[in-house]
């Protein structure tokens, strides 16, 4: 049973996933008598948590209820009251709890506060998919670094695009769609200047009915980023953000942030550039990253190790050809037992392609 009512819980969840950044999503169900009495989920930052939604929606008395919750309650005073406390005075008697909090700093601690006042605290992991959910966050807490994935649409033979450069379009629709959906889990979308100089794409997110619009990320080490480019003139649906050389001329920073655009500045001669930057973004509230761009940017991320998850779109498509673009550049490996492997695979039919997913694995 408790595994039935943890599953409403971490639907819940699901349901948020991507919208609470810099918090996690959770969600709650509060049982009496074997039926659901209440539910809840945290919508967005700096509002109530998932269990006070629960406690408020309950249809009746939550005294000698359970209540079931994807992460452990919270324990300490922070934009919201503790949640621990909230449950103790509502005279629930049983915690049901699918992950414990990643931070070292309070991990624990609202179990031990729930436990010391008399109330029974059990753990229902759902195997490993609560888990699985609270990785990006899990990173975010202990890296201090985005959760990235990196998502394309490449052909059979592993192309992004021709010899020309053109990729449009190499998926189908109902890809294209899922590629929107995934934009709207994440907080942050990056791509290189060769892809705003080739598409001028807006990097919006575009589903019915809308959706969450993630900060623009583009990499320009001598910032020839034209101003026409969508990502400067639509500055009303996102921010952009654009990644530079400190060499570059104070006069064109300047002009930039004319226009509303956010700027930062690394050494792209030091090794360890992309790390500071991971660095900077998670100081942002940025927990999940969505590297859109093309060889040169993918290239860049694999050869860091810094990629969490793989998202392809493969189309029952060839290109061919020696000049044509792969996915990943660079001299790549010369012994097989060295390739980067994909595990936890997930492989599903999308239309006529395939849409894989995966997480790398570096020998």
């Amino acid at each position: 049973m408790d595994e039935f009512f943890m599953n409403l819980a971490y639907q819940l969840a699901l349901t948020v996933d991507g919208q609470t950044s810099p918090n996690p999503p959770v969600g709650s169900v509060i049982t009496k008598n074997g039926r659901v009495i209440g539910i809840g989920a945290h919508l967005k930052a700096g509002t109530e948590h998932a269990e006070i939604h629960a406690l408020k929606s309950s249809v009746e008395s939550v005294n000698n209820a359970t209540i079931y919750v994807t992460l452990e309650p919270c324990s300490h005073f922070g934009k919201t009251p503790p949640c621990a406390n909230a449950i103790i005075e509502a005279g629930i008697t049983r915690v049901v709890v699918g992950a414990v909090d990643p931070n070292p700093k309070v991990s624990g601690d609202g179990i031990k506060v729930l436990r010391e006042n008399g109330i029974q605290v059990d753990m229902c992991t759902l195997e490993d998919r609560i888990e699985r959910l609270y990785q990006p966050f899990t990173q975010f807490i202990l890296k201090q670094e985005p959760f990235v994935l990196v998502k394309s649409a490449i052909t059979l033979d592993g192309k992004i695009a021709s010899s020309s450069g053109q990729s449009k379009w190499i998926s189908s629709s109902t890809s294209r769609e899922l590629a929107h959906r995934l934009r709207n889990k994440c907080d942050a979308i990056l791509v290189g200047i060769g892809t705003i100089i080739a598409d001028n794409p807006s990097l919006t997110t575009r589903l019915h009915g809308g959706g969450k619009n993630p900060l623009r990320v583009v990499i320009d080490r001598n910032l020839r980023i034209p101003l026409e480019s969508k990502v400067i003139q639509d500055t009303e649906r996102s921010n952009t953000l654009v990644v530079t050389d400190i060499r570059v001329e104070d006069r064109k920073i300047q002009q930039l942030n004319s226009l509303g655009v956010q700027t930062i500045q690394f050494d792209f001669g030091e090794e360890e550039w992309l790390v500071k930057l991971l660095k900077s973004l998670a100081a942002r509230g940025i927990i999940r990253l969505l590297v859109e761009g093309g060889q040169h940017i993918t290239t860049l991320f694999f050869d860091k190790q810094r990629v969490n998850e793989i998202h392809l779109f493969m189309a029952p498509k060839l290109i061919g050809g020696k000049d044509s673009y792969s996915i990943i550049g660079g001299e790549g490996i010369s012994i097989i037992d060295s390739a980067i492997r994909i595990v936890d695979m997930n492989i599903e039919q999308c239309e006529e392609d395939l849409y894989i997913r995966g997480t790398p694995v570096w020998i």
